[in-house]
């Protein structure tokens, strides 16, 4: 029983790594999205903002505030690998690891709509 969860602790930590990196991925590509979007000169700000707005709204996320300027959206990840490493440990770890994912603060991003507007203060 114990090789069981020594395997699933080890396979778990492989899938972790490899959700890491696929989320990594997929920010890239949200962001070349969003950049697309931005320098698109058929599009007006309202049908920007709307086509970004509808880019993390279908991906799941949560909408929290949105204005003229900037998006922000939440989302609450629930990892398997975690998971999986956590039941590694005697079984009993995957409780702790589904009431810390419950308790957890989602992740926050503040996307800006306007690209002009949001390298304004970086060059200074």
């Amino acid at each position: 029983m114990v090789l069981l969860f020594v395997i699933v602790g080890i396979a778990g930590a492989f899938v972790y790594f490899m959700e890491l990196k696929n989320k990594k991925e997929n920010e890239q590509k949200f962001d070349a999205f969003v950049e697309q979007v931005k320098h698109n000169g058929e599009l007006n700000d309202t049908q920007k903002q709307e086509h970004i707005k509808n880019l993390y709204l279908f991906n799941g996320f949560k909408l929290i505030a949105q204005d003229a300027v900037s998006l922000t959206v939440s989302k609450k990840y629930f990892s398997l690998g975690a998971g999986m490493m956590w039941f590694g440990l005697l079984g009993i770890g995957i409780v702790v690891y589904i009431i810390y994912t419950i308790f957890k603060r989602p992740e926050v991003k503040i996307v800006f709509l306007n690209h002009e507007k949001s390298k304004g203060g970086q060059d200074d």
